[in-house]
């Protein structure tokens, strides 16, 4: 219900701490607070297992970052709860897959670290192909290009007055170019991309040692 998130949604800062003198900056994309749980939102370009732990670093960053200096009980720690939207397609052909900490009789150690895992891509063609779905409204609206293809799942998931605050918000923030730097840091694409390109070499080496093993060498 919106109305019970309204007022109870607030922003909180995107720099996590660093770990090491290595690392320039460790940006979130967006992490909010919600009755003191805290909501991780990333956005995944791509895949790969690379991503999936730079994400799970990040989570657990986060969860951890609840305790403060001099806090003597960790039962002050809240919910912490991951949203991965991703671009790419999931290996499970899931719209949203839900992950949490389990042993391997299915019995739950904590229940406040969640991770769900979104396929905008599968979201998108169930728009194409006739959805009633919300979530895979969204994930088109979240791809949306213009205001018009924007606008085309709106009305089926919020009023026309929400609808308005938002297109105005979106309007001004897609022209601030403050916005735009603070969500396009170099470091970071940085650090994606050197993860793609060691994943890559380590499968081309893996493919190297098995055609060798298969010519005799």
């Amino acid at each position: 219900n919106i109305e019970e998130v309204r007022g109870s949604l607030h922003i909180k800062p995107r720099d996590l701490e660093l770990n090491n003198k290595s690392e320039r900056n460790k940006q979130i994309d967006l992490l909010l607070e919600y009755h003191g749980d805290l909501i991780n939102i990333e956005l995944n370009n791509n895949s790969g297992e690379g991503i999936k732990e730079r994400n799970l670093v990040y989570a657990c960053s986060v969860h951890a970052s609840q305790l403060e200096y001099g806090d003597n009980s960790y039962k002050k720690i809240n919910k912490t709860i991951q949203i991965n939207l991703n671009t790419k397609p999931n290996s499970t052909g899931l719209l949203i897959d839900k992950y949490n900490l389990k042993n391997e009789y299915n019995k739950t150690y904590s229940d406040k670290l969640v991770i769900y895992m979104i396929d905008i891509s599968l979201g998108v063609d169930m728009c194409y192909n006739g959805t009633s779905d919300k979530l895979a409204k969204w994930c088109y609206v979240l791809t949306s290009q213009t205001e018009d293809e924007l606008g085309k799942y709106l009305g089926d998931i919020m009023n026309e007055k929400e609808q308005n605050q938002l297109v105005d918000e979106m309007n001004k923030l897609s022209s601030n170019e403050k916005v735009i730097a603070l969500y396009s840091a170099y470091s970071r694409e940085e650090l994606e991309r050197n993860t793609l390109i060691i994943e890559a070499e380590e499968k081309g080496i893996e493919k190297g040692i098995e055609k060798g093993r298969q010519e005799g060498i």
